[in-house]
């Protein structure tokens, strides 16, 4: 990799890390605003230690290549999309669930509190980390030379075999089909309930960018394209995630007032529209009477004006 090359993608990251803790600090700044409490903070913040991982990474493929490095690499490339899509997932779940819930009683669904959102996510996790384990024992990362496509210099690279890349992309992309399903599924929900948009428009993103990405980097011969890519496709994975998840809840702190997040509708069960009046920039709420998250992990019933 040239040194100017590196220094445009280094500077990339950078920004994208600076950003990335920008968010962080508004978030917890705001940690006890209403718009922030009903995102389900919690998964939120691990969803932001993901993108940052998308952006740290690609520092562990600077300088020359050692069995530290290709440790972490295939640890950090892994582990990095399930910190994100985990979290999410968990999130498509509870508000398609609400409504499946809402729509035949009034009884609140079981494991939406907090804790047992945590506990979900932790188990997503440890499945990660239990197969990434599994693959490195089968085949541990270590540095070999390779010759280059022109025999007239060795490359080092970090062995990767079929079997040990495999079933890491296959769970994280089980992960994202679940949240793009779950997306499409809940998309004829009320339209001031806009979440689930967010989570369908990020998921469906980085699916596209899976399907692109996989065949290119097996596809590619040289080494050093090949870290070019793994590291251009994770940045714009952090960078995805992080306007489209979380640049509409900062307008929203920032641009619309705080009694405006109470939305003026008018939802006709029969079809299933919502007629928003202008006023609604911010659209989150799943019916007239709409729900949100409270601390003990209970939910708490807001009724929109009329």
């Amino acid at each position: 990799m040239t040194s100017q090359l590196s220094i445009y993608l280094g500077a990339t990251s950078g920004v994208g890390l600076i950003l990335t803790v920008m968010t962080f600090v508004t978030f917890i700044r705001h940690w006890n605003n209403r718009l922030i409490k009903s995102s389900c903070r919690e998964a939120s913040v691990v969803m932001l230690l993901g993108i940052s991982n998308s952006f740290i990474l690609y520092l562990a493929y600077l300088g020359k290549l050692t069995d530290t490095r290709c440790y972490v690499g295939r640890f950090g490339f892994h582990l990095t999309f399930t910190v994100i899509y985990a979290p999410m997932l968990v999130k498509i779940v509870k508000i398609c669930r609400i409504f499946e819930s809402g729509r035949r009683s009034v009884q609140q669904p079981r494991f939406i509190s907090i804790k047992s959102q945590i506990v979900i996510i932790s188990f997503l996790l440890l499945v990660q980390v239990c197969i990434i384990m599994a693959t490195v024992a089968y085949s541990q990362p270590q540095v070999l030379p390779f010759n280059s496509v022109d025999d007239e210099t060795v490359e080092l690279k970090c062995k990767e075999t079929a079997a040990s890349f495999s079933p890491s992309v296959v769970y994280n992309l089980a992960l994202i089909l679940c949240c793009c399903c779950l997306a499409f599924k809940t998309r004829k929900l009320p339209a001031n309930f806009n979440e689930s948009i967010q989570i369908g428009f990020c998921s469906n993103t980085t699916f596209i960018l899976w399907v692109a990405f996989i065949p290119a980097y097996l596809a590619l011969l040289r080494a050093k394209h090949q870290i070019i890519l793994l590291a251009v496709s994770m940045m714009v994975n952090g960078f995805v995630s992080l306007f489209s998840l979380f640049l509409p809840k900062f307008y929203a702190l920032y641009y619309v007032s705080e009694t405006n997040l109470v939305l003026d509708i008018a939802y006709d069960p029969t079809t299933t529209s919502v007629r928003v009046t202008p006023a609604a920039h911010w659209r989150r709420w799943e019916r007239e009477d709409s729900h949100m998250e409270t601390d003990d992990g209970h939910v708490e019933t807001l009724v929109t004006s009329s």
